[in-house]
């Protein structure tokens, strides 16, 4: 049901103070999510670093998410029933090559997945967040606004990590 909200926000254009706190806390935990298995995995230093950095950048806004929620009487998600957006569900699969080797165990397939993974991601939450400047609600307005800039720079950030392992290979 929430990936639904999720859904038919971004289908639609319209999106209530409320949608718009319930999405932005299911992309905040998804996001911390993949930025602690990114923690638990990734081997390339710089890699870990961004991780970091999102899995604080992230917790933060989670937290002022929580605290607007409880302003605004919304009701968000339990953490518990949503369904992870992540590579705890992707990666982990146990995708073999031609020769039997589980992919996922190999370090640059798990680097490049999770770096695509953030892109992603934060394409749709940037979307989501741009929506948020139009809501009527000044409060939620400001909100959206700063953390796009956040999305923006992790964005960024992603996409030169991902230039750089590109250029490596």
């Amino acid at each position: 049901m929430l990936t639904a909200l999720y859904s038919s926000a971004q289908e639609t254009g319209t999106l209530t103070s409320g949608k718009f706190l319930q999405e932005s806390a299911i992309s905040g935990m998804n996001t911390v999510a993949l930025g602690n298995l990114g923690q638990k995995r990734l081997q390339d230093p710089d890699l870990k670093s961004f991780a970091q950095e999102m899995l604080n950048s992230h917790m933060v806004s989670n937290a002022k998410i929580k605290a607007l929620a409880k302003k605004k009487k919304v009701k968000l998600p339990d953490p518990m029933n949503i369904p992870i957006n992540s590579m705890q569900t992707r990666a982990d699969t146990t995708k073999k090559d031609a020769e039997g080797t589980a992919l996922d165990s190999l370090t640059t397939d798990f680097d490049a997945e999770f770096v695509q993974m953030i892109i992603d991601d934060h394409k749709k939450a940037i979307v989501l967040f741009e929506k948020g400047t139009a809501l009527k609600d000044r409060e939620l307005k400001s909100f959206a606004g700063k953390n796009l800039l956040i999305l923006r720079k992790h964005l960024d950030e992603a996409e030169k990590l991902a230039g750089n392992m590109k250029n490596e290979q």
